[in-house]
């Protein structure tokens, strides 16, 4: 399959923001009322689901970071100027953002990974940077979450860790 084909199929795929799920939505919503969070950041951009969800429901600056070219075209298409979409590796693009990433930011983490994971070496990065934050891990059912610890669970449809750094 060529490029067109890929980029076709993965914008009439069924993904929607936050797996759809009406009560990560809406703990997603709260949270960001309760903390005053003020940037989203996100990593694994697919094709923009979730970015476009927050453009249009929240007042939050948001950014993503995805490493691979189809995915990252395709969001930036869909999002540019409602959000910024950095091509790269996360653990990179997140340190380079760290610095000067209004907060409190709430991170969206994705655990699904094909070979080398970068979910430690993220969490790690949050965590140094002393950012108020918190964290929610995408896909807690993976087998790439290894021994990662969080704070709670949340979610309905699919498994989402939270780990509070407010």
């Amino acid at each position: 399959m060529g490029l067109a084909g890929r980029l076709l199929s993965i914008v009439s795929s069924d993904v929607r923001a936050f797996h759809d799920d009406p009560s990560l939505q809406a703990f997603v919503h709260d949270s960001i009322e309760r903390y005053g969070i003020k940037t989203f950041f996100e990593t694994g951009s697919f094709r923009g689901d979730t970015l476009s969800w927050m453009a249009r429901h929240e007042k939050t600056k948001n950014y993503s970071v995805e490493n691979w070219f189809p995915y990252w075209f395709v969001s930036e298409l869909r999002l540019h100027g409602r959000a910024n979409i950095y091509l790269g590796d996360s653990r990179d693009r997140l340190w380079q953002a760290l610095p000067w990433l209004e907060q409190p930011i709430m991170f969206w983490l994705d655990a699904h990974w094909r070979g080398n994971n970068p979910l430690a070496e993220e969490v790690n990065l949050i965590r140094r940077s002393g950012k108020r934050s918190i964290i929610l891990i995408d896909d807690m059912d993976s087998p790439a979450i290894g021994t990662q610890k969080v704070d709670r669970m949340v979610g309905d449809t699919v498994p989402v860790g939270v780990i509070d750094l407010i």
